[in-house]
């Protein structure tokens, strides 16, 4: 998880190990991935509080993706791109 929310790409075996990895390299981080990353919890959390609760995680996607776009920050990962990762590696095997 703490590569999707920092965009740091660790090399080690365990979730553990990869946090560890993390704080050892903290120049790694990519601020605009743990900006985005940090504002989808957010606003999760608060559309949760809501009568938009049953569709939080689908709005907060949707809002962290419209970000990413109108800002152009093209480091950071978004659905699409996760997406496009997983059918390459299936299309290898």
């Amino acid at each position: 998880m703490t590569g999707f929310l920092t965009g740091y790409d660790s090399q080690a075996g365990k979730t553990l190990g990869k946090t560890f990895d993390l704080l050892l390299h903290p120049t790694g981080i990519d601020p605009a991935s743990t900006t985005i990353g940090l504002i989808t919890l957010l606003v999760i959390v608060l559309l949760n509080h809501t009568r938009l609760r049953n569709f939080s995680l689908v709005l907060a996607l949707f809002i962290a993706s419209a970000l990413v776009m109108i800002l152009g920050w093209s480091s950071v990962e978004v659905v699409g791109d996760i997406a496009e990762d997983i059918m390459q590696v299936h299309d290898t095997h």
